[in-house]
């Protein structure tokens, strides 16, 4: 991974990050920088940050069961929303809604919905190479 600091905003990051769960917390600085420049602070900027790193976390998930080392991340600011998509070569189709197994207070099986909860929309997109989470992010 090679970085490049610059006083500019960033408003657009496209980045192959390693199939490790230490990629969640760069995944959670980048948004965070971004949605700072952006002037967001308090409980939205958290809110990015979270359902960012839920998506990454499931990235590095189907990585590391398909035996892929890495994954995307990529994040454009636009004028009223951030805009997310993390890709990874996982093949899946959640369901739309929360299954009756899965307890709300586990540790597992809730990224989905708190992405839903925290973004103002969550789409799931198979592509040939994989999975690709698309989120969009209120600036306001």
């Amino acid at each position: 991974l090679t970085v490049m600091l610059s006083n500019r905003p960033l408003r657009e990051v496209e980045v192959t990050l390693p199939a490790v769960p230490a990629s969640a917390r760069r995944a959670r600085l980048l948004i965070e920088r971004m949605m700072r420049e952006a002037g967001v602070e308090g409980d939205r900027k958290f809110d990015a940050e979270l359902a960012v790193g839920e998506a990454v976390t499931d990235a590095v998930e189907h990585a590391l069961k398909l035996g892929s080392t890495e994954f995307v991340l990529r994040a454009r600011r636009r004028a009223a929303t951030l805009d997310v998509d993390v890709l990874d070569q996982g093949m899946w189709e959640p369901a739309e809604e929360i299954p009756e197994h899965v307890d709300p207070l586990a540790d597992r099986g809730r990224g989905l919905m708190l992405m839903r909860a925290l973004c103002e929309s969550v789409r799931l997109e198979r592509t040939p190479d994989g999975t690709c989470v698309r989120l969009e992010v209120a600036l306001g």
